[in-house]
């Protein structure tokens, strides 16, 4: 028996948790897509597909990003 999420059954998926959660803490920073890639080295198409596909950022960039935030990881 597999287990399966609540997100999952209502028909959201860990990636749309993460692109949803991660959308609205820049905006709630106020920061733009560039500035948040500029501040954790990364590209701002990287960031854009936060936003729209859902990719999950490895573990290091997940840290600096939370930190940009003022989140604790399991938040994003």
């Amino acid at each position: 028996m597999h287990s399966v999420s609540i997100n999952t059954l209502m028909g959201e998926s860990r990636f749309d948790t993460f692109r949803r959660k991660f959308r609205q803490a820049r905006l709630a920073a106020e920061i733009t897509q560039l500035e948040v890639a500029k501040r954790v080295g990364m590209s701002r198409f990287a960031i854009i597909n936060f936003e729209t596909k859902g990719t999950i950022p490895r573990y290091d960039k997940c840290m600096k990003l939370a930190k940009l935030f003022d989140l604790q990881t399991p938040k994003l």
